[in-house]
């Protein structure tokens, strides 16, 4: 079997143990000494595209840049914005940089000092954090619940991996306080338990790419199940699992359905052509969680499933390295049968291409959401995020309504290098932005 864990052999192709930044960036790596940003989050508010009537009637696109976000205690190389979730009025954004990548989580509630004004909330940091945990390598916010991925944390292991929950009002009125911290059942060095994470309610996804032997696998918790109010309930695997894949490298939880990205995976399209899963609950049996359809990457390097999104019966799905520039696919349940979950969209960047297209990517019933953080804009590589509409250049197409990039970018903000949707409202990373110093990262 080759190598797929040797970070020489080409970008994306990643030493798990040396490496875990390039897991979703694999452009950004201070272990690696390669060129890394650290940035900012713009948050670009949707409000218009919902409340302006121009939904499916061929009617203007309005979008804005509400507010810039920073942390107020931020610092140069903080990677601010890596990692970003949005919930209602509160809006989540990882700094795992923070404190030589002890790590931290920057809070943000809207209607503070002023109506739609987004101020910083809180500061969420681990108690017991240590340099390197990485701490807000990956987040999501559900409700009043914060989920903080520290893939790097070695309680269990070597970059074994943790994650963290809090809950608002915790240790008082609007406080956020510690929940439980989650461990995957047989969680062992090099796991990286908590590189990605997903929360819809009361169901949580965690990605640890490193289990299996490399391979990778994805723990699912509900909460009040057993002693720990998230108890583990499954622990999913590729039916082929090999070496390097990558699986969990992504996920996301919708309803009762969970997608896995493994964007290295190896098939008949060719070597890390990548594969995304989909895993249905009471699949198989009452209370399994079976696998109803595998996607795949169409060609060799392609890295398809880098980013994964789901949305109701739409799978999104991110594929960096896809015609050198990547692209996205979307697919929908019952398209080519029950539960085909069959291609209805390959959705790309500019004629000239968007370097990094795929990297994140978020959808909702009417919208699809592409970031491309190393995107030119007037001339600079300062990244875009891409903004596709249903019905848009017909009846049921998915059709290019505008393409947004930061006021004031310069080079290597990696602005769309994260995304979250929430109904009207979308968060942007930019980690590699320097409005506290180079690459403290903003929102």
């Amino acid at each position: 079997m080759k190598d797929r864990l040797s970070p020489e052999r080409r970008t994306g192709s990643v030493d798990l143990t040396k490496c875990m930044s390039k897991l979703r960036y694999p452009h950004a790596c201070s272990r690696c000494s390669k060129p890394a940003w650290p940035r900012v989050l713009p948050l670009v508010a949707l409000s218009h595209l919902l409340s302006s009537g121009a939904l499916g009637q061929g009617g203007p696109l309005l979008l804005s840049e509400s507010r810039n976000l920073t942390a107020n205690s931020g610092a140069a190389n903080d990677h601010l914005g890596a990692a970003v979730s949005i919930s209602g009025g509160l809006a989540a954004a990882g700094a795992s940089g923070a404190q030589s990548e002890k790590g931290a989580v920057f809070l943000y509630a809207q209607n503070q000092g002023g109506p739609d004004q987004w101020e910083q909330l809180r500061r969420v940091y681990a108690s017991d954090g240590q340099p390197g945990d990485r701490f807000g390598y990956s987040v999501s916010l559900s409700g009043d619940t914060l989920v903080v991925g520290a893939p790097d944390r070695d309680e269990w292991g070597t970059d074994a991996g943790e994650v963290y929950i809090f809950e608002r009002n915790i240790g008082g009125a609007d406080n956020w306080g510690l929940l439980c911290i989650l461990r995957g059942s047989g969680l062992s060095a090099g796991d990286h338990f908590g590189s990605s994470v997903s929360l819809d309610h009361n169901l949580l996804a965690v990605g640890a790419p490193g289990d299996v032997g490399g391979a990778g696998a994805v723990y699912l918790f509900h909460r009040n199940r057993g002693t720990t109010w998230f108890g583990e309930v499954a622990r999913l695997t590729a039916p082929d699992p090999a070496v390097g894949d990558q699986f969990g490298a992504a996920v996301a939880v919708d309803g009762g359905r969970v997608v896995v990205g493994s964007p290295l995976d190896d098939n008949e399209q060719g070597g890390d052509a990548g594969a995304a899963f989909i895993f249905g609950r009471d699949q198989g049996g009452l209370g399994n969680w079976g696998l109803v359809r595998k996607l795949r990457g169409g060609a060799a390097q392609d890295h398809f499933g880098r980013a994964v999104a789901i949305r109701g019966p739409l799978v999104l799905v991110g594929a960096t390295e896809a015609a050198s520039y990547g692209r996205a696919y979307l697919h929908e349940r019952n398209q080519n049968g029950a539960d085909g979950w069959g291609l209805i969209k390959t959705l790309t960047g500019s004629a000239s291409g968007a370097p990094a297209f795929g990297a994140a990517v978020a959808v909702d019933a009417d919208r699809a959401l592409v970031g491309a953080w190393n995107a030119a804009s007037d001339g600079l590589n300062t990244g875009a995020v891409y903004v596709f509409g249903r019905d848009e250049g017909g009846y049921g197409n998915w059709g290019f309504e505008t393409r947004v990039t930061p006021s004031g970018g310069a080079v290597g903000d990696g602005f769309g290098a994260a995304l979250a949707l929430d109904r009207h409202r979308a968060l942007v990373g930019a980690p590699g932005d320097d409005p506290l110093g180079e690459a403290s990262g903003s929102a």
